[in-house]
Formats: structure tokens, C-alpha cells, sequence
């Protein structure tokens, strides 16, 4: 028996897919939160994993504590797979 419990959690492709071909000199004039949001999704086209605060509170996935995101699959930056230790019972 595994000692984790997965999640994934998709976000809404297509609003992932235009706001990341869009031009940052573009989201310079749009708000801080815009720019935010644009950043984190560029780390993870770049295969990087976020931390909870940038998933957590730039990306506005709402779930209960101890999830950690660990993977970023290929072709599929709308969706982040989500691990969390099983507690002891």
C-alpha cells in the first residue's frame, strides 16, 4: 500500500493556453495579479513544480493542507498532479 494519496487538479485549459501566448509587454500594463498568474504558468511550461503559495494564492486552487504539487506532465500545463503523505491510522 502506497504512503501517498494523489489529486489532480485541472484548471481551465484554454484560459492557461491564451494567457500564455500572449506578450509580456502586453501583461506589463495589466494588473500585478495578471502578471502573477502569467509568471506561474510560465515556470510551469518550463517543467518546474510550484510551491503552495503559487498555487495556493496566485493560481486560487482552494484544497486542504499538506497537498504538495510534484510533477508537471508533458503537453499539459492546465493540470497539476497533487501528493500528500496518508496519515497513520
Amino acid at each position: 500500500m502506497g504512503c501517498y494519496t494523489f489529486r489532480y487538479v485541472v484548471l481551465d485549459e484554454m484560459a492557461c493556453r491564451t494567457l500564455l501566448r500572449r506578450r509580456w509587454s502586453r501583461l506589463r500594463m495589466a494588473s500585478a495579479a495578471c502578471a502573477r498568474v502569467y509568471e506561474t504558468l510560465e515556470k510551469l511550461h518550463r517543467g518546474k513544480t510550484l510551491v503552495e503559495a503559487e498555487w495556493r494564492d496566485v493560481l486560487g486552487v482552494q484544497q486542504s493542507d499538506g497537498w504538495h504539487h510534484y510533477a508537471v506532465p508533458p503537453r499539459e500545463v492546465h493540470v497539476l498532479p497533487m501528493r500528500r503523505l496518508r496519515s497513520a491510522r
